[in-house]
């Protein structure tokens, strides 16, 4: 949803052309950042539904803010919100390690990648 809609969305809030670059990577930065850290939290804690459930609080509430989108400045941050539930692929792959044998692994990451990119 969010492809198709963020130029027109900043064309109309008057926004400088880089700012489709800034709010498409907002996104994939979080995420970077807070992969880590839920992947450590998953390791400590072993409970990754807790950690899935957490991560998506974060992307209802920056998809909300990307909904009201009154400023070029709110877009940019609802991208960086709802980004952080993007690191929650780390913990989803840890709990995947943990519960596969080695043999079966390759198909069902491979099974799950496909899932996340439909």
């Amino acid at each position: 949803v969010i492809l198709p809609t963020i130029w027109r969305y900043l064309q109309i809030l008057e926004a400088p052309p880089y700012f489709l670059g800034l709010g498409l990577s907002a996104f994939s930065l979080s995420g970077l950042v807070t992969g880590p850290l839920f992947g450590f939290w998953s390791d400590r804690s072993k409970t990754t539904k807790s950690i899935i459930l957490f991560s998506n609080l974060f992307e209802i509430v920056g998809n909300f803010m990307y909904f009201i989108g009154y400023s070029k400045w709110l877009l940019l941050c609802s991208r960086l919100v709802a980004g952080v539930g993007a690191g929650a692929g780390s913990s989803i792959f840890g709990f995947l390690t943990r519960s596969t044998q080695p043999e079966e692994r390759a198909g069902i990451f491979a099974a799950i990648m496909a899932c996340r990119q439909a």
